[in-house]
């Protein structure tokens, strides 16, 4: 990927930036320097007021790095002694990233002042100017939030570090800044990669470009739809944006969203094999005698009426429920009916007439989309 052939330039550029800072070592002032320690919270939460005054918490620093500082084991808090020169001194800390640092000077009162913000170094490395003024001790804060390894801490007399902050060329076969840049460019293949790189990038910023256009073309396609489905509220509801997506984006029209739940046929009405069809209102059933003499009440139920069938037509989004009804009361499968979650319902009538009680039935049908329910017109159940 193109993000790693830039990583692998930024980590060159960093280890070229440690090379020239390198020979800045011989440039170190002579004499008695301050006394530097530090001390490591593990926890990044402790201040200068929690730190300064403990000094047995901080160890020696030489120019070494001390094994406590290898890794990343936290904030970094470095003590700078007493013993601050008369002539201003610059202190550097040599790293494999750059990092800036805050600095506490330690007034003869006890109080804390927070001094000037770090400045870079001719190095590419954090550098901090040690003023001169009459103070007891400096104390630096080193933020390891974003993950460094410290290398070493110097000294430099101000004069010194102005000199060779300045001295790097920017012509030159080695150390210069030209020889980073071309080195830089052999070390990623030089030109025809960036070429290369290039090409990349024009070709993902084409297709970034395409992508907006369609998403941008989806979205006015949405709304359209939802504006002109409008036209159907009568009889149906847009689509989720999921589903219509799922559905490939349908243009708006009566069949091109969930319906509205109503009833098609507002009456139920018998369907086979109930022997007589598409009767709604009233449903007589025949109870016939064998002898002209036998009484009417002890009338059985004709051959064929045995299971009727009783249906409504209706339509609704998703999740459509039914439930029926008898004289108002909600029923459930028994030995009288059959299901009665779905649009048909069995009914299995007595078989003597005398047996028989009229039954008035009715739907109430719901949907996932519509809040409540509505309920059929009615259909009787009668003997004839």
């Amino acid at each position: 990927m193109l993000l790693v052939e830039v990583r692998k330039l930024f980590l060159f550029l960093a280890f070229a930036s440690l090379i020239l800072s390198y020979q800045t070592i011989k440039a170190e002032s002579a004499g008695i320097l301050p006394e530097v320690k530090y001390f490591v919270d593990p926890s990044r939460q402790l201040t200068i007021e929690q730190v300064g005054g403990q000094e047995t918490l901080f160890l020696s620093w030489g120019k070494d790095i001390p094994t406590g500082l290898q890794g990343n084991p936290g904030n970094i808090w470095v003590r700078i002694s007493a013993n601050l020169q008369k002539e201003d001194l610059i202190y550097e800390l040599k790293s494999n990233l750059l990092f800036d640092f805050q600095g506490y000077i330690k007034k003869t009162d006890g109080s804390f002042e927070k001094t000037g913000i770090a400045k870079s170094a001719f190095g590419k490395q954090a550098a901090y100017a040690i003023p001169e003024r009459e103070s007891t001790e400096l104390f630096l804060l080193i933020d390891q939030e974003y993950g460094f390894n410290l290398l070493k801490n110097l000294f430099y007399k101000k004069n010194e570090h102005e000199r060779l902050k300045g001295s790097i060329p920017g012509e030159g076969t080695i150390n210069s800044h030209r020889y980073l840049v071309e080195t830089s460019v052999e070390y990623i293949g030089g030109m025809d990669e960036l070429a290369r790189i290039k090409a990349e990038l024009e070709r993902e910023l084409k297709e970034l470009e395409s992508l907006i256009a369609e998403t941008a073309e989806k979205e006015a396609a949405w709304t359209s739809y939802l504006a002109e489905m409008n036209n159907f509220v009568d009889t149906t509801q847009p689509y989720s944006r999921a589903d219509w997506e799922q559905k490939g984006n349908p243009i708006a029209s009566a069949d091109a969203g969930y319906q509205k739940l109503r009833f098609v046929k507002n009456l139920p009405y018998s369907v086979a094999t109930t022997p007589k069809v598409d009767v709604t209102g009233v449903l007589e059933l025949p109870y016939r005698v064998s002898k002209r003499t036998q009484r009417r009440k002890n009338g059985k139920l004709s051959s064929g009426w045995k299971k009727i069938y009783i249906k409504v037509d209706a339509v609704g989004g998703t999740g459509m429920t039914y439930r029926w009804f008898v004289d108002g009361n909600e029923i459930f499968p028994s030995d009288r009916y059959g299901a009665t979650d779905k649009e048909v319902v069995e009914y299995f009538p007595a078989k003597y007439r005398k047996n028989h009680a009229t039954r008035v039935f009715t739907c109430k049908i719901s949907d996932s989309q519509t809040q409540g329910e509505i309920t059929s017109g009615p259909i009787k159940v009668q003997v004839d």
